[in-house]
């Protein structure tokens, strides 16, 4: 079994009364009113804070607020996409924001709901089918977002390098790309509709890179799902080719090994991408296993 999300906390969240009196009531005047209750977000890798709030009508919102360097620019750059995403994204609404040079802040709508399983793979797909082309969002592409004009291969992972080389041709399109698609960015609300949450990687590509990296957090969360049958039958990979699928996985691996080893940053995140390069690169030599030797 892979790790869980609950593992995988940072273990460094701000609460709502630890943060100072003008965040708070920068937020309630977003919220047109006094916040009385606020439950804590545990999961995920900011320092900053993450609460379901609740007001004195009742009213319910969703506030994040970070003040550290990578946290605060990751909420700019959310604030940023959330204002040009089109009403059609399956994603929480942005009532407010505010940035006041030294802590940022999002308050969205609470989407009540669970994080998503083997048994909602349709669901997510059909979230993720349904973004839109990117032509007028003014977005990086993909390559751009991550910093890659070609995998750079640390020693040890040379393995992977031929087939990550086309990952960044792969990944290219005109579609609005989450980037960021695993299990803990998406909820599903008591329908069976999937939102899908935390934008600030967003950028254009190709309309099926969200669904593949949805389905390898699938696999490193060890979900009983067939990973390669819904490659083999959901329509979102039927035009997509094999060897382009193994190439962004192999990019995939690289990338989060490579950044497993830095010495900065949480515990929890060093942790989570350690285990989906892991993840990625057992997947790609299973792949690799099953090919043809006359197809390598």
């Amino acid at each position: 079994m892979g790790a869980r999300i609950g593992d995988l906390q940072s273990g460094t969240r701000v609460r709502w009364h630890e943060l100072p009196p003008r965040v708070r009531g920068e937020v309630e005047r977003l919220l047109g009113e006094a916040v009385v209750s606020a439950e804590s977000q545990p999961h995920g890798f900011s320092a900053g804070s993450a609460d379901r709030v609740t007001t004195a009508s009742g009213r319910r919102a969703f506030v994040k607020t970070a003040r550290d360097p990578r946290s605060a620019g990751l909420h700019r750059r959310e604030i940023a996409v959330m204002r040009e995403l089109p009403t059609s994204v399956p994603a929480a609404t942005l009532l407010g924001a505010f940035d006041d040079g030294a802590w940022v802040g999002l308050v969205l709508d609470d989407v009540p709901g669970r994080h998503p399983g083997a048994d909602d793979v349709d669901a997510v797909l059909g979230a993720i089918g349904s973004l839109p082309r990117a032509d007028t969002l003014a977005l990086p592409t993909i390559a751009q977002t991550l910093g890659w004009a070609e995998a750079t291969v640390p020693p040890g992972l040379g393995y992977l390098a031929d087939l990550a080389r086309g990952a960044t041709e792969a990944m290219t399109g005109d579609h609005l790309v989450h980037l960021d698609l695993r299990c803990d960015n998406v909820l599903v609300n008591a329908g069976g509709e999937a939102v899908i949450v935390d934008w600030p990687w967003a950028s254009r590509g190709a309309p099926w890179v969200d669904g593949l990296t949805f389905v390898l957090d699938l696999r490193r969360l060890g979900a009983d799902t067939d990973c390669e049958g819904v490659l083999a039958d959901h329509p979102m990979f039927s035009a997509v080719a094999p060897r382009d699928i193994s190439a962004v996985l192999a990019a995939l691996a690289i990338d989060f090994l490579t950044a497993a080893r830095l010495e900065t940053g949480t515990p929890g995140l060093r942790a989570f991408q350690l285990s989906e390069g892991a993840a990625a690169a057992a997947w790609v030599r299973e792949r690799e296993a099953r090919r043809p030797i006359a197809a390598r």
